[in-house]
């Protein structure tokens, strides 16, 4: 018996450490599990922090991937859309909810898999990474977002309290793109 438990540990622990480091697949790319990935880190990010944690808001999740597939077409990052419809956060916001937003925010993040790319860090300094797993390019758009201080002052701006994320990868460019918006609902 007793090795029957330790078999089982093993197998959950070998399980947990293959999906940690699980390999990017272009044809297959796993969109959820990287969005979950990001979204963690966030929410770990803000519990350190003392703020509290993001709850997962389909509306915030349909207005990031209607600017993901966006960003997708233009193949340039820009928090700004041409059609006034969809113009800012706020407005792609509006296009799912009657709620009055109080508050919304937006960060974009894009990198390179399979090939090195490069951001700069909070300090200067550039920093290189080459990501061919979803742990390693999720951290990749962490840190782009941390070293950025507005990107940093949505993470832990303590009132917003809903989020959602989504990606969308450029196979011929060998790009991912994500985007994070953060809504602040108004009380009655």
């Amino acid at each position: 018996m007793k090795w029957f438990v330790i078999l089982i540990i093993f197998l959950k622990s070998a399980t947990v450490f293959a999906q940690s480091n699980k390999l990017i697949s272009i044809k297959n790319f796993d969109y959820d599990y990287l969005n979950q990935l990001i979204h963690k880190k966030i929410n770990s990010i803000r519990s350190n922090s003392n703020i509290g944690e993001l709850d997962k808001s389909e509306v915030a999740i349909n207005a990031s991937q209607k600017h993901a597939n966006y960003l997708s077409k233009q193949r340039k990052i820009t928090h700004y859309q041409k059609n006034t419809k969809n113009k800012t956060v706020t407005d792609r916001i509006d296009n799912y909810t009657d709620k009055f937003i109080y508050a919304a925010g937006e960060n974009i993040a894009q990198s390179y898999i399979f090939k090195p790319s490069f951001y700069i860090n909070n300090k200067g300094h550039r920093v290189t990474s080459s990501d061919s797993t979803y742990e390693d390019l999720a951290e990749t758009i962490i840190e782009i977002w941390v070293n950025s201080s507005p990107h940093y002052k949505n993470i832990i701006k303590p009132e917003y309290e809903l989020s959602g994320i989504s990606s969308i990868i450029l196979p011929d460019q060998l790009k991912v793109i994500v985007v994070q918006v953060f809504i602040k609902l108004k009380r009655d």
